[in-house]
């Protein structure tokens, strides 16, 4: 169980600082930077990681994805929807929120997993055996 709390806390530590930098690029880019909302959205994308990893958590061998680039493909469309429900959770109400800053962020959050999973490896895909 400890194994499980530590893959989910570390992916789920990724998801939030992925997330973190997606929006404040967004927010900056439309000239509106608020830190607290930034910081909100990040923290409810590492909630919904967490919650995403208990029906799957590849790091503890549950493994169905083939192929480093569809796994990195597959993680990085789970990380722009945890990120997407995080800017949108940051909101104060539905009509509060500014989804283009949520299609920004999810978009540029989706981008840093992608070659995150890409250049460091993923759990998913096994190394290969060394000759």
């Amino acid at each position: 169980m400890l194994d499980f709390f530590r893959a989910a806390g570390i992916r789920a530590f990724r998801t939030f600082l992925q997330t973190l930098l997606a929006t404040l690029a967004t927010v900056a880019a439309l000239d509106e930077l608020n830190l607290a909302t930034a910081l909100l959205g990040a923290l409810f994308a590492a909630v919904v990681s967490v919650l995403t990893s208990l029906v799957s958590l590849p790091e503890l061998g549950g493994t169905g994805t083939v192929g480093l680039l569809l796994a990195a493909l597959s993680r990085a469309v789970r990380t722009a929807a945890q990120s997407a429900v995080g800017v949108v959770g940051a909101a104060l109400t539905f009509s509060d929120v500014d989804w283009r800053a949520v299609g920004m962020a999810a978009g540029l959050a989706a981008a840093a997993s992608f070659l995150t999973g890409v250049l460091e490896g993923l759990p998913e895909v096994p190394e290969p055996a060394a000759a």
